[in-house]
């Protein structure tokens, strides 16, 4: 037979009641064992998903650059079109005037004759 001294250490390493409805109370029930699947399915689709979505976020530099050069070349575009416009303007000015010139000539031509 044992001795209290022996039982003593077991009765103190031994669950009580409480401990015993408290780790059933954090226990998973079957339904959440069953569920353990489709989680892991779902983890790594997510997973995947994060993956491109780093892929995208590490593209985004790179398309700010490529939209800071496509801005640069806009902006040199609309440049070269406020000169040409600006050239046009003269030349049609210079246009009308040669016009004028050429009336003004035909007409003191035909007056002298």
């Amino acid at each position: 037979m044992a001795t209290n001294e022996e039982i003593a250490p077991i009765d103190q390493r031994m669950a009580t009641k409480d401990d015993i409805a408290s780790i059933e109370q954090r226990m998973a029930t079957k339904d959440d064992v069953a569920l353990v699947p489709a989680i892991r399915e779902m983890v790594g689709q997510l997973m995947e998903r994060m993956t491109v979505v780093e892929l995208h976020v590490q593209e985004i530099p790179m398309m700010k650059q490529q939209i800071e050069q496509l801005s640069q070349q806009m902006q040199e575009g609309f440049e070269k079109l406020d000169h040409q416009e600006t050239v046009l303007q003269a030349l049609s000015l210079r246009s009308i005037q040669q016009a004028n010139d050429i009336h003004y000539l035909k007409t003191n031509a035909i007056s002298t004759k």
